[in-house]
């Protein structure tokens, strides 16, 4: 209960029955990650059905486009959270929006299931490693972890692509991201171009 308040709280706008509906669906998740027999078909179903979303973020969760995330090793839990909030319209995208709309609560599960366990491409090591590991340090690690794998409600960082961090990051610093209530508007305020450049390529070196 408190964290379906928590993000109540972040996100208003969105209902308790929206918010009961999502803590249903962890619990589903959740339950089908403890059952290895209901684990394999989800993630066998996932597959299939993740033929929908290959065209963007790639056959196996890594993007075909370094201005679109990785899908690949992201935390269940949080791209199952992500996709009610296109669903309900409290993140903003038109691709996603619909898809999140027009495919089933098991489809959901089912593909935040596959790709979580998907292995995520890295970028070669760069020339800017130091400095962006002194940023990621200093900005993320309390929030993301120490290696970038985020945890259960806040997603894996470690191996996006790094145009995508930093057009993500900059939004924010922008407030022209579509996700308004996002505590990241205070951390992306922070950073200078510098800084996000360096902390974008060295976390598309994270694997």
């Amino acid at each position: 209960m408190k964290w379906l308040m928590f993000i109540l709280f972040l996100l208003p706008g969105v209902t308790l029955s929206d918010m009961y509906t999502i803590n249903d669906l962890m619990a589903r998740l959740n339950a089908t990650l403890e059952d290895r027999d209901s684990l394999v078909t989800a993630f066998n179903k996932g597959k299939q059905r993740a033929e929908l979303c290959q065209h963007c973020h790639g056959k196996n969760g890594n993007s075909l486009r370094d201005y679109i995330p990785n899908l690949a090793a992201q935390n269940p839990r949080y791209l199952l959270t992500q996709f009610e909030y296109f669903r309900l319209g409290k993140r903003k995208d038109y691709v996603m929006g619909n898809l999140a709309k027009s495919i089933s609560e098991d489809d959901r599960i089912n593909l935040a299931i596959y790709y979580s366990r998907q292995k995520v491409s890295t970028k070669a090591t760069s020339t800017t490693v130091t400095s962006g590991k002194d940023v990621f340090n200093k900005r993320c690690v309390a929030c993301h972890g120490q290696k970038g794998y985020g945890n259960k409600d806040l997603p894996r960082i470690a191996g996006q692509p790094d145009k995508y961090i930093a057009k993500t990051l900059t939004d924010y610093q922008n407030k022209t991201n579509r996700r308004p209530n996002s505590p990241m508007l205070g951390i992306a305020a922070t950073l200078s171009t510098d800084e996000i450049n360096v902390l974008a390529a060295y976390l598309s070196t994270l694997n």
